[in-house]
């Protein structure tokens, strides 16, 4: 069995803190496998010895595979960045890790871990964030049109972002492996399902209960954060579900 958590924390603190630790506590007290992160919001090439994510992580578990990734193209001071994404792989588990990677274009917009399991399958884990299209200059939307644009390219970040990656996910599926999504789309699930229905993809909490997962945003309506993944994957999934707001932040 392993157990697949994901988590939009609103970020995890250019220096670890409560919020960090609180999250380090729930990961090992309820023997999470693997963890996703979504918007963590640091710009990893400013923060000092110690403090990036796999340090940070250092002998908490019997052992881990760590890997973040951020908005690579920024050139403010601020060590504060909106976006980005992280990845654990933690106990056991790590073990089976093969290989990790990020969003080619370095826009901070995925990152991934590849685990080889019994018989040669691979299973592919990819985090997310979604940006949503919002004004201003310090926002994850503003930073892909800046990213895009440097590379010549007009197109909206957010469907840029789905294009791309599905671009990725139809390699890795040629190649026979098994894929799992997770992390923030800032959409309904059930949109992400269709956007990727060419790989029949599907939400593993909608699955196993039979009806649309709650809310996932205190202000909203929909689930917009969740896990999807490839028919082998669902058909084995024994149980799914979420926390009820503000769990970690107790």
């Amino acid at each position: 069995m392993c157990r697949i958590f994901v988590q939009n924390p609103g970020g995890i603190g250019v220096t670890p803190g409560v919020k960090f630790g609180k999250l380090m506590e729930f990961l090992k007290e309820n023997k999470v496998d693997i963890a996703g992160i979504s918007e963590v919001n640091v710009n990893w090439k400013l923060v000092t010895d110690g403090r990036n994510l796999g340090d940070r992580t250092y002998g908490k578990f019997e052992s881990q595979r760590a890997i973040s990734t951020y908005y690579r193209k920024d050139n403010s001071a601020l060590r504060n960045q909106p976006g980005g994404t992280a990845m654990l792989a933690m106990n056991k588990i790590s073990y089976c890790v093969q290989s990790s990677g990020r969003d080619k274009r370095g826009m901070g917009r995925w990152c991934w871990i590849r685990l080889r399991g019994k018989n040669g399958i691979h299973t592919r884990l990819i985090t997310v964030y979604v940006p949503t299209q919002n004004a201003g200059e310090n926002t994850v939307y503003a930073q892909h049109i800046r990213g895009l644009a440097a590379l010549g390219i007009s197109e909206c970040p957010i469907k840029q972002f789905w294009s791309d990656l599905a671009n990725e996910i139809r390699a890795w599926r040629t190649a026979g492996e098994q894929i799992i999504v997770l992390g923030d789309f800032n959409e309904d699930t059930s949109q992400v399902e269709q956007r990727l229905e060419e790989f029949s993809l599907r939400d593993v909490t909608r699955h196993i209960h039979g009806q649309s997962p709650p809310a996932t945003f205190q202000r909203g309506s929909r689930a917009i954060d969740g896990i999807l993944a490839t028919p082998s994957i669902v058909s084995e999934t024994v149980k799914a579900g979420y926390l009820p707001f503000g769990e970690l932040n107790k």
